[in-house]
């Protein structure tokens, strides 16, 4: 048999409603750094939707928590919403001038926004500002591909050696560029 202790007996019986043993665990379920966690979470199991409804959420709490915006434009561009995702990661720039995560994703916003020179110069940016040679090559990759969707050689050629540039192994995306530049004819 189970019943539940009413609050006004704790007290007389000595116990708390959260035992000190559990406290660590039972963190302010409505606080800015769990709300983001949950958001973060929902968009690693590709559920944007749900993962913005918690980033809004910590908006309104702390619209300058770190990686926010950038967390939120991860999930606008994730559903082709490329414009918000934008708004956001511009946000996050001048918070963050440094971040080459931001500028990843931002110049994946131009890019598959097709804003192609805007996605160049966040590229150059980036370069200059915090290399980071994954993002550096998987932006170089995604104009790349872009330029090989409209077979426009010379742009293709120019972003398919900017991203071997940062080839430390041979990988997905170097494999992808030389199928694609077999098919162009290069």
């Amino acid at each position: 048999m189970v019943a539940e202790i009413p609050e006004s007996q704790f007290k007389s019986l000595g116990i708390q409603k959260i035992p000190d043993w559990l406290s660590s665990y039972s963190k302010d379920e409505n606080g800015a750094s769990t709300l983001f966690r949950r958001g973060f979470m929902c968009n690693a199991w590709n559920q944007y939707e749900k993962a913005l409804t918690y980033l809004s959420r910590v908006e309104k709490i702390d619209p300058k928590y770190i990686g926010l915006q950038t967390e939120k434009a991860f999930s606008y561009n994730a559903l082709g919403k490329f414009s918000e995702a934008e708004a956001c990661l511009e946000k996050a720039v001048k918070e963050n001038p440094k971040n080459s995560y931001t500028y990843k994703e931002l110049a994946y916003a131009y890019t598959k926004g097709l804003k192609l020179d805007k996605a160049a110069e966040t590229y150059e940016t980036m370069r200059e500002v915090s290399p980071n040679p994954k993002f550096l090559q998987e932006t170089a990759y995604n104009l790349a591909f872009e330029y090989f969707k409209t077979n426009d050689k010379t742009n293709f050629n120019k972003w398919k050696l900017e991203a071997s540039k940062w080839v430390s192994a041979p990988n997905q995306l170097a494999t992808n560029l030389e199928a694609m530049g077999k098919e162009l004819g290069n």
